[in-house]
């Protein structure tokens, strides 16, 4: 019989009670979940829990910080893709800081890789930082080619926020 209650099954209850409630938007509540997880180490998902919660406090630079060091440790894709995951999110945390040329470098990197991994609602998050960049450099032609899949993949997927925020951006563009 399997002992469910060890020290490494609880850190992992409290990591995915602390992803839920950064999903709901409270970092804050999330943050007291995350206190006993230091035994999961540098597990690539902690990584994503710490730098979505950065994200959402609006501390950038401590977000990309998360990221070089997440980069840096390796073994990001050994059993998902992390790599593409936490690219995403520097793509957000470059573009937050103002770099764009960055961002879209990482924006591009991590559609290709989640693309490949088959990752559906994370490249249609790529898609989305992609499209927001080209607008943003006047291309709303390199938008549109990006959207109308972005928006589908939302749609047949049940990704109704992706979705929604694809609609927004396609009104832009039109």
């Amino acid at each position: 019989a399997k002992d469910y209650d060890t020290p490494e099954i609880t850190a992992w209850r409290s990591l995915k009670a602390g992803r839920v409630l950064l999903d709901q938007g409270k970092p804050a509540e999330a943050r007291q979940y995350l206190r006993g997880t230091d035994i999961l180490g540098t597990h690539p998902n902690r990584a994503l829990v710490g730098i979505d919660m950065a994200l959402l406090e609006g501390k950038a630079d401590t977000a990309l910080e998360g990221c070089r060091q997440a980069i840096a440790r390796g073994k990001l894709n050994v059993t998902e893709p992390y790599l593409g995951v936490i690219l995403l999110r520097r793509g957000w945390s470059l573009l937050a800081i103002g770099d764009r040329v960055g961002a879209t470098q990482a924006a591009h990197r991590a559609q290709d890789l989640l693309a490949t991994h088959g990752h559906r609602a994370r490249h249609t998050e790529a898609r989305h930082l992609v499209a927001l960049l080209a607008l943003g450099r006047g291309q709303p032609r390199a938008a549109r080619v990006v959207l109308d899949p972005m928006i589908t993949a939302a749609r047949a997927f049940g990704l109704s926020h992706l979705g929604t925020l694809g609609a927004a951006l396609k009104l832009r563009v039109a």
